[in-house]
């Protein structure tokens, strides 16, 4: 999962910030954190699982996609999964107007 994660911050240009944090003497790290439209998110990883952060809330997720697929108006969206049932839409891109 951590291969995954890391490349978040190149899925799309409204994600920003992107990058692991609290690296520990020998460069590991278990959060990257990362910034869409103003928000500042970050995940923080373990073996099997991952927890999205937003301030104080925590949702758990076991892999996630950048995607179209949820209807909503937002044309890409990261979404996060547990067991095989959506836990969040995270809106990324905005239709062109």
């Amino acid at each position: 999962m951590f291969d995954k994660v890391s490349k978040i911050g190149h899925l799309s240009p409204e994600i920003t910030e992107a990058g692991w944090v609290d690296r520990d003497k020998y460069g590991f790290s278990r959060v990257y954190a990362f910034t869409v439209r103003g928000v500042k998110y970050a995940i923080e990883c373990w073996a099997n699982l991952c927890y999205l952060n937003c301030g104080e809330l925590a949702v758990i997720f076991d892999h996630f996609e950048f995607s179209g697929t949820w209807p909503n108006s937002f044309k890409k969206n990261l979404q996060f999964y547990f067991n095989g049932k959506t836990v969040a839409i995270l809106p990324v891109e905005e239709y062109q107007k």
